[in-house]
């Protein structure tokens, strides 16, 4: 989760590609870090066109989607 978004990885050589978790609803929301220092963003796209989703954090640290 980053800024109350979600997103889904893929690893290639040299970086990591986040893409928005509503990427095939039609987001093109984005985030490429440093693989080997992946709090190290390297360029970013991080306009949405959608609100973020809704979460709950558990008791045990759990984070729950909160369907509306």
């Amino acid at each position: 989760m980053f800024k109350n978004y979600t997103y889904w990885i893929r690893h290639t050589r040299s970086s990591i590609l986040w893409y928005c978790s509503s990427r095939k609803a039609g987001c093109r929301a984005s985030l490429r870090s440093n693989r080997d220092k992946p709090t190290l963003v390297m360029s970013s796209s991080l306009e949405h066109n959608h609100d973020p989703p809704r979460y709950h954090q558990t008791k045990e640290g759990m984070w729950v989607k909160v369907k509306i």
